[in-house]
């Protein structure tokens, strides 16, 4: 991308938007959060999507269409796996390039919604390259430097243009993930699928014997629908499901249910940037309750057994 072209700015110019604004392409996202037996934690989430027509004209005619997946957190993917609808495997950007991409859709967005002069953009270059490829502690001081400076430049921000803003903030913290397709098979709506482990953050609430389970999902890939879907390990359950979306609004759903696997299906508006927690407990008819119920029978007899030796 050292050469620039009208068709690469083009191209750039829709990538920024789709990801500043992904519920006018992303129709709905299902993602499953399991939490297996060894441990791991396992989050697949499903993408059903419909490009716009004039974004997928500029890939050229045999050439990868790249299309803006997620906004993940800045750490390596354990065990990534991304595929297509029929099971294919798609490839996806390495560090450098999406790096490369990334810097570029928000040098863009800032020259043309900011309506920013060319010797401004050119003197916060070095503080976008920054946001976009340091690690958080390192990059987040770094973008809010550049948003201070961007609003000087600003009488008044529209809400376009608040939306690049946030795009700096939330590239801070997160990196581009982004699939290469093959522009000849996307057409009309089309799915992609990844998957990852991640370990999720789990707190003690006042029951022993339940977990509280914190979860964040990045504003990226909302869409117009999202369907969150948590599984239990065996002989645990999944209660009280509680999402809340965020924002100047933010709005709650909560979920009562007590049951190996738990939904949410909401109706997002705004960027549907959300967090979600839920409480995991051993099921009540289930193999780990009677293995408690076991131990404390044993206990209490080996106790009776102490103080009571004859009549045990």
């Amino acid at each position: 991308m050292t050469e620039t072209t009208s068709a690469d700015l083009g191209r750039m110019r829709f990538l920024a938007l789709m990801v500043m604004i992904p519920d006018f392409w992303i129709k709905r996202r299902v993602e499953t959060i399991t939490y297996g037996d060894n441990g791991e934690t396992r989050r697949a989430v499903s993408i059903d999507f419909q490009l716009p027509e004039r974004y997928r004209k500029t890939a050229s005619q045999d050439g990868p269409l790249l299309v803006p997946v997620a906004l993940l957190e800045k750490k390596p993917l354990t065990r990534f796996d991304m595929r297509g609808a029929d099971g294919t495997a798609i490839p996806v950007l390495d560090t450098d390039a999406n790096s490369e991409l990334a810097t570029h859709c928000v040098t863009d967005a800032i020259s043309v919604l900011l309506a920013l002069d060319e010797s401004v953009v050119e003197d916060v270059k070095d503080l976008i390259e920054t946001v976009v490829r340091s690690p958080e502690p390192v990059a987040t001081p770094a973008a809010e430097q550049l948003t201070n400076a961007l609003r000087e430049h600003l009488t008044g921000v529209t809400p376009a243009q608040e939306l690049v803003l946030q795009l700096v903030s939330d590239l801070a913290k997160s990196f581009l993930l982004v699939a290469e397709c093959d522009s000849r098979t996307i057409r009309g709506r089309s799915i992609l699928k990844f998957s990852y482990e991640e370990p999720i953050e789990i707190k003690r609430r006042w029951l022993p014997l339940t977990r509280s389970v914190q979860i964040a999902r990045p504003a990226v890939s909302a869409g117009k629908s999202y369907h969150l879907e948590i599984r239990a390990p065996q002989g645990l359950a999944v209660t009280d499901l509680v999402v809340t979306e965020l924002g100047e609004q933010p709005r709650t759903w909560t979920a009562s249910h007590a049951g190996p696997t738990a939904h949410g299906h909401l109706t997002l508006r705004g960027s549907g940037d959300f967090e979600a927690r839920a409480a995991i407990r051993p099921e009540r008819r289930g193999p780990v309750t009677y293995a408690l119920l076991s131990s404390i029978v044993v206990l209490a007899l080996t106790i009776a057994a102490v103080y009571w030796p004859q009549q045990v």
